[in-house]
């Protein structure tokens, strides 16, 4: 029973950081369709601030 709780565990927090991952794609995708954020132009260290 205690590796079960450990293997949940460990599922939950995978699951957690894919959720964080989707929802930032999400805001990406987003803010790209309504113009509200551009790249062009920029350095990679300036794009990533903005984000």
């Amino acid at each position: 029973l205690e590796y079960y709780e450990k293997r949940k565990a460990h599922m939950i927090n995978i699951l957690e950081a894919e959720v964080i991952m989707n929802k930032n794609k999400a805001r990406f995708i987003k803010m790209r369709a309504d113009n509200s954020l551009k790249f062009e132009g920029l350095s990679r260290i300036e794009a990533i601030e903005l984000l």
